[in-house]
C-alpha cells in the first residue's frame, strides 16, 4: 500500500516537471540542496509535506535501444508516518511478478535485497527492508547496483554512487522534521 503513495508522488512530479531535477516552485517542488551525486527536494500534496532524495545512475548496462528515466529515490511522508520508503525507477516496464536485485557494496562486503516490481518501479518488500536499505545507502554503503529484466527480456544493471547520500538524507529529514529514530 505504501508504494501507491510514492507512485502518485512520482507521477505528479513527472507530469508537472519536464526534467528530473528541475526546480519547479510553480508546481510546489523545491530543491533543498545538491549533495554529491544526490539531490533532496520538498513538495506538498494536498497540503501535506513530502520530502525525497533522488540520484541518477553513474553507469547503465544492458542491450537496450531506448530507455526512459532511471533513478533511485527515498521518500518521507510525515503525515502518514511513512519514512525511508525506497524505490527504483527502471525506465522500462517490468514483467508481471518480476523481481529486482539490489546490491549495496561496502568495501569487500556486499548486501543483497530482493525487490518487488509494479509497472516501471521496484520497491523494498517490507518496511524493515526499507529501513535497512536506507541505513546502508546513507551511512555505510559505497555503491549501489540495481539489476532487473524488462518485459521484453532485456537485462539491465544500473550502478549508483552513494557520494553525498548521507548529507542529502540529513537535509531531507530536517526538511520533514523527521524525528523517527529507526536509523
Amino acid at each position: 500500500m505504501r508504494y501507491l503513495y510514492v507512485c502518485s508522488l512520482i507521477l505528479n512530479f513527472f507530469v508537472n516537471s519536464p526534467e528530473l531535477f528541475a526546480e519547479k516552485k510553480a508546481n510546489n517542488v523545491e530543491e533543498i540542496g545538491s549533495f554529491g551525486d544526490w539531490k533532496a527536494y520538498v513538495t506538498f500534496e494536498k497540503k501535506k509535506k513530502i520530502c525525497y532524495m533522488v540520484s541518477l545512475p553513474k553507469k547503465q548496462e544492458g542491450d537496450f535501444k531506448k530507455r526512459g528515466k532511471v533513478y533511485a529515490m527515498i521518500t518521507h511522508r510525515p503525515s502518514l508516518k511513512s519514512f525511508n520508503v525506497v524505490s527504483f525507477h527502471a525506465g522500462y516496464k517490468f514483467p508481471k511478478n518480476a523481481q529486482v536485485t539490489l546490491t549495496i557494496q561496502t568495501g569487500k562486503h556486499k548486501k543483497e535485497f530482493e525487490l518487488f516490481t509494479d509497472n516501471e518501479t521496484a520497491w523494498a518488500i517490507s518496511d524493515a527492508d526499507d529501513q535497512e536499505i536506507t541505513k546502508r545507502l546513507t551511512k555505510v554503503g559505497e555503491s549501489l547496483i540495481v539489476e532487473g529484466v524488462s518485459s521484453k527480456g532485456t537485462k539491465t544493471k544500473d550502478t549508483y554512487s552513494l557520494q553525498g547520500s548521507m548529507r542529502a538524507y540529513k537535509a531531507m529529514c530536517e526538511a520533514c522534521k523527521d524525528l523517527d529514530k529507526k536509523n
